[in-house]
């Protein structure tokens, strides 16, 4: 069946000494039955985690033809949610019977799964701390990043986000440059998914932003051009995968201060 290799060698990995038993379900589908055919094959969990087709992240994968869909919390409760959103009841409602929250039925190749309640409100709580996670310094208005006060990726990210918020944002979001609280990412890790893209890059010449800042302010762009490639449902995953792949030597020459 399809995800089945995925899903085994998802459950053969080592269980976490502090996993709960949320995480165990979902990851390796230990504490738990799967049953397909309409109930005729009852099998241990373990065969079909959640994880083997939703990916670990919960951000949904993809088989040949077949794409698996996104199950993190904040996109399954989401109220433009097609089908429906999802509450705790039509989640466990889902997950045993295989029924969506508008009664369409699931496909059926899903198992349905028979746990003790206890368990299954630990898989709704490891998916929201997975949603919570992935949401961390996004918010339906911005995306914050953090940079140390007085830095000089401090100063080149103000401009960028100043640049970018400029042109209106994307999605209703702009750009947000913050000393603590919550953020997406702080600059460090910015420059860690980005210099091997700006490596060869000829650091341009930029009107009042020192030398030093220049790298942050490209970090900052290409922030911006993420976060429009990721679209409304933002998440820290989509920022991972995207920001790796842009293109520096394409980014917008109108956010270039004169």
């Amino acid at each position: 069946m399809r995800g089945l290799i995925p899903a085994l060698l998802l459950a053969a990995l080592p269980v976490a000494a502090d996993e709960g038993p949320g995480a165990a379900l979902y990851l390796r589908g230990t504490g738990a039955e799967a049953r397909l055919m309409g109930g005729k094959l009852r099998v241990p969990a373990t065969r079909f985690p959640c994880a083997g087709c939703h990916g670990q992240d919960a951000r949904g994968s993809r088989e040949g033809a077949t794409i698996f869909p996104a199950i993190d919390w904040p996109g399954l409760t989401a109220p433009d949610r097609p089908g429906g959103a999802y509450d705790r009841a039509g989640f466990l409602h889902a997950v045993t019977d295989g029924v969506a929250p508008d009664g369409r039925e699931l496909d059926p190749a899903m198992p349905r799964y028979v746990a003790d309640e206890a368990v299954l409100g630990a898989l709704i709580a490891f998916l929201q701390g997975i949603g919570a996670a992935q949401q961390r310094g996004i918010t339906p208005g911005a995306l914050r990043v953090s940079a140390a006060p007085g830095t000089p990726a401090q100063v080149g990210l103000e401009a960028a986000a100043k640049a970018f918020n400029a042109r209106g944002g994307a999605f209703g979001r702009r750009i947000e440059i913050v000393t603590q609280g919550d953020m997406a990412f702080d600059a460090d890790e910015l420059a860690e998914l980005l210099e091997p893209r700006l490596a060869q890059l000829d650091m341009p010449e930029i009107a009042d932003l020192p030398a030093e800042s220049r790298r942050a302010y490209l970090h900052g762009l290409m922030l911006g051009e993420a976060l429009i490639a990721c679209g409304r449902r933002l998440t820290r995953a989509c920022l991972e995968t995207t920001l790796p792949k842009l293109d520096p030597a394409r980014l917008p020459r109108e956010g270039m201060p004169p």
